[in-house]
């Protein structure tokens, strides 16, 4: 009786461990400009550290596009005026090096590029992809993206110590129980 109640502890305590909300900060990323197609990086943007935030730029004719990582969301923003080339793709790749936690990206109310929608943005577990082909660009054009971030549960300090208590419990009774079983053999 005593193990049953002393694992149903240990499991709950588990069990409720808090989930730990999901950033950006410290994470190293790596930016690159893609065409024609996604396997092509163009112009790579080099690894910067998001701290509180990152910042590309991609040197791509007379449009330019500043990309800027914080902590949930991605701002782009056009420095000058001109149209990308119709192509399978023609945009930026932002590749999360430090963790692959990434489970959606949306497109905010916010982005004022005509034409850009929902379905230029894609993601994997580990990068934002942003596809600007055949959309004409003007000074200033902004998109910004919110990023979703797969859950994970992470122990806090107390539920360690509750599971370390637990399976000193559990090893304690097990010990008992077993030397009870040895001296009564002895006799």
């Amino acid at each position: 009786m005593i193990r049953l109640t002393l694992a149903g502890a240990l499991t709950c305590s588990v069990l409720a461990m808090p989930v730990s909300a999901a950033t950006f900060l410290g994470d190293e990323f790596e930016g690159s400009y893609r065409y024609p197609h996604l396997e092509n990086a163009t112009v790579n943007g080099g690894q910067v550290v998001v701290a509180p935030y990152a910042q590309f730029t991609f040197l791509t004719g007379n449009i330019n596009p500043t990309a800027v990582i914080s902590a949930s969301t991605v701002q782009i923003t056009f420095a000058g005026v001109g149209k990308y080339k119709l192509a399978d793709f023609n945009g930026i790749r932002l590749k999360n090096l430090s963790n692959s936690n990434i489970a959606g990206l949306s497109l905010n109310a916010s982005s004022t590029v005509p034409g850009f929608d929902q379905s230029r943005l894609s993601f994997s577990s580990d990068s934002l992809f942003f596809n600007f082909a055949g959309l004409a660009f003007r000074a200033n054009d902004q998109i910004s993206a919110n990023v979703a971030f797969a859950e994970t549960a992470v122990p806090e300090p107390g539920t360690w110590a509750l599971m370390l208590l637990g399976l000193s419990l559990i090893g304690g009774a097990m010990r008992s129980a077993r030397s009870g079983q040895l001296r009564s053999s002895l006799t």
